[in-house]
């Protein structure tokens, strides 16, 4: 999996977000977060809410829910306040089915 962000306002996703791939994906996602709240206190953060792009991950399961719900929630605790995500619809069910639809969408605490 890999881990892109051009400006504090966008997250590419892609490759193995499954129990394989979090322990690698965490290390990256975390330091997205540190930038991310680096960005809002130096005031660099825009007001469009932040999209993150799940369209290029191959593989999601509970791990990966999980690590993404743990992932929001820093953020909107580190002053990031609005989400907006591209995914699929495959991926969509697979939240919705495994519980995970309030802390991911609705930034709920996982």
């Amino acid at each position: 999996m890999t881990m892109d962000w051009n400006d504090v306002n966008r997250i590419t996703l892609t490759g193995d977000l499954s129990m394989v791939g979090v322990k690698e994906q965490y290390r990256h996602m975390e330091r997205y977060a540190v930038s991310q709240a680096e960005a809002v206190a130096a005031g660099r953060e825009q007001n469009a809410p932040l999209e993150i792009d799940l369209d290029g991950v191959r593989e999601l399961d509970a791990c990966g829910c999980q690590l993404l719900a743990v992932f929001l929630n820093n953020l909107r605790q580190r002053g990031t306040t609005a989400c907006a995500f591209k995914l699929n619809d495959a991926h969509r069910i697979k939240i919705h089915n495994l519980g995970f639809d309030d802390e991911i969408f609705n930034g709920r605490c996982p």
